[in-house]
């Protein structure tokens, strides 16, 4: 007989021992679920604190205009302030002088011009044609003497270049000095020249003028 009663003592401590792991999960369960709740509330509260701080305040709609006129109207113009600067000033070593104070020494200091106009030079020799009036450029013609033995010169210099065109003697015998052609513009004559050196010898030369007054004139200093 005392083997039912062993039976039901173990039915009765294994229903209390159910019951008490259902009691502690029970426990767990809503302490679990509690501490969740709080931690869920904890951080919404916490979004609203960071969003209330971190929300910038703009204040009122005329305030809101000024800082738009702020952002888009500059301070200042980088280029207008800085119109007035050229740079760094540097002196140059060696001051040249100007063009115009500098003396050209030509050789012609101690001559007598015998007359001076501007004309247009021509000589003739070779070209792509054959032979023919080759032009020698337009500038200053002259009549130079010597003062000491009374020769006298044919001088030409190119305008800006001043170049020499040609520069000879004028022989008093024997040369010939002729008008071309038909023109009362023009005249020629016959010359020993040394201005090109790649061309030294007697050449054929003619002058022409803008005025058949001006060519006349010419002839007559020659």
């Amino acid at each position: 007989m005392s083997q039912p009663n062993q039976h039901g003592k173990e039915d009765e401590a294994v229903t209390s021992l159910v019951g008490q792991l259902a009691s502690t999960m029970w426990s767990a369960l809503a302490n679990l679920t509690g501490t969740s709740t709080d931690e869920t509330s904890t951080q919404d509260d916490c979004h609203e604190d960071s969003t209330a701080v971190d929300k910038p305040s703009l204040g009122t709609g005329a305030a809101l205009g000024d800082v738009s006129a702020e952002l888009t109207t500059p301070a200042s113009d980088p280029v207008e302030a800085n119109s007035g600067d050229d740079g760094p000033d540097f002196e140059p070593v060696v001051q040249l002088p100007d063009a115009s104070e500098v003396e050209q020494v030509t050789g012609e200091e101690d001559d007598e011009v015998l007359y001076q106009g501007r004309g247009k030079l021509y000589r003739w020799g070779k070209t792509n044609e054959g032979e023919s009036w080759k032009e020698r450029g337009v500038g200053d013609i002259k009549l130079l003497k010597d003062t000491t033995s009374g020769r006298v010169r044919f001088v030409m210099r190119r305008d800006q270049v001043h170049k020499v065109g040609a520069n000879h003697w004028l022989a008093v015998e024997g040369m010939s000095f002729n008008q071309m052609g038909s023109s009362d513009k023009a005249w020629s004559w016959v010359a020993y020249d040394e201005t090109d050196e790649d061309d030294v010898g007697v050449h054929k030369f003619a002058a022409r003028f803008k005025t058949s007054e001006l060519a006349d004139e010419f002839a007559a200093k020659f």
